[in-house]
């Protein structure tokens, strides 16, 4: 059977997590808010195109190939 390497990384985090809050789920939750405050104090990362990519024009038989 295939294994995802993405899903076997979050399995071995999760494992990790509870044996550092000893699978207490109250020290868990704690331990995920704090995570979550600490996340919305960062300042946002804004995504500026490039000025090639706001070049790039779909004429309207490409946009009829992709749409069908």
């Amino acid at each position: 059977m295939w294994q995802d390497p993405i899903i076997e990384e979050i399995h071995k985090i999760r494992l990790e997590i509870e044996t550092d809050c000893h699978c207490n789920f109250d020290e868990i939750f704690y331990q995920a808010v704090q995570a979550h405050k600490q996340f919305l104090l960062q300042e946002p990362i804004i995504m500026i195109p490039n000025q090639a990519s706001i070049d790039k024009s779909i004429d309207e038989e490409s946009l009829r190939g992709v749409i069908g």
